[in-house]
């Protein structure tokens, strides 16, 4: 149930950005790939887990854009038998600027402070810490390689790096991603 809403979510993405500015050109894409914990407080104990984002965004220029992605790490355990895990959905803004390589490739860089819901649940933690979810700011900064297949229709791999800022520590999660975009 939870995944079909956040999939309703990343759905509803597109009618934002197109109903925000429609004489400008908007992208549509889907991101799917790993994370995985680098460095922070959790970077060495944790296991990457899957991940999948959609974000929408209006291109201003051909080399600016401003967007809105959300995304969702789908858990990362330490793979104890009484295991730590934690999941977090995030919600972003940013602001992207990409340079058209030629030949229909195109390299991007981006960049986003957002909320990031985390939701942590420790079974070794006594008394059992379950299912606690709670909201942090965080950041992304990220990376794209792309080539143009059609008009509309846009592939390629795209790095990213989400850091967290909760409480005392910070967690610190790379996303390497295959994505997919439509151009309308």
């Amino acid at each position: 149930m939870r995944l079909k809403n956040i999939l309703a979510a990343l759905c509803i993405l597109p009618l934002l950005s197109a109903t925000a500015m429609a004489d400008k050109p908007v992208r549509v894409s889907l991101l799917t790939g790993a994370g995985v914990p680098i460095g922070g407080y959790w970077g060495g104990n944790f296991k990457a887990s899957g991940y999948v984002g959609g974000e929408s965004e209006i291109e201003w220029s051909e080399n600016i854009a401003t967007g809105m992605m959300a995304g969702y790490f789908f858990g990362h355990t330490d793979g104890r038998e009484l295991k730590r895990e934690f999941k977090n959905l995030h919600i972003t803004p940013y602001v992207k600027y990409t340079e058209p390589l030629g030949g229909g490739w195109n390299a991007s860089a981006m960049g986003g402070v957002g909320i990031y819901f985390v939701n942590y649940d420790d079974d070794a933690a006594v008394p059992d810490v379950d299912d606690s979810t709670k909201r942090y700011f965080g950041y992304m900064a990220g990376v794209s390689l792309t080539k143009m297949f059609t008009t509309s229709l846009e592939i390629g791999l795209d790095v990213r790096f989400h850091q967290i800022f909760r409480q005392q520590y910070t967690i610190n999660t790379l996303t390497p991603a295959l994505t997919m975009a439509l151009h309308f």
